[in-house]
């Protein structure tokens, strides 16, 4: 995988997945100030669902709950299109889910 090159022509890599989460975040901070404001914590829950999955497929952690958020993440962001009180709902699910993971 090459994604850059120092001067001298050294070839530097990045995981996909890490290069990717920064990609969105930077896409992300500039798309937003043209949107509506509902898409900011739709891009948001996209990349706390990247940072979940990447935590486990680097084995940063091996606790499930964190595969379970991501993918209630996956099933219920669509909601942002079509009830924005369904998608407060999974805003503040989501945030509860982690704490509590954190403080268990």
């Amino acid at each position: 995988m090459k994604y850059f090159t120092t001067t001298n022509m050294e070839v530097l890599t990045m995981n996909n997945e890490w290069f990717a989460i920064l990609s969105l975040c930077s896409s992300s901070a500039l798309g937003v100030s043209e949107e509506p404001p509902i898409y900011a914590p739709l891009r948001l829950l996209d990349v706390l669902e990247k940072l979940l999955r990447y935590g486990e497929q680097e084995h940063i952690t091996t606790d499930v709950r964190f595969l379970e958020l991501a993918d209630i993440i996956t099933e219920k962001k669509i909601l942002c299109m079509s009830d924005e009180s369904d998608f407060q709902s999974l805003l503040q699910e989501v945030a509860f889910f982690l704490l509590d993971i954190m403080q268990n």
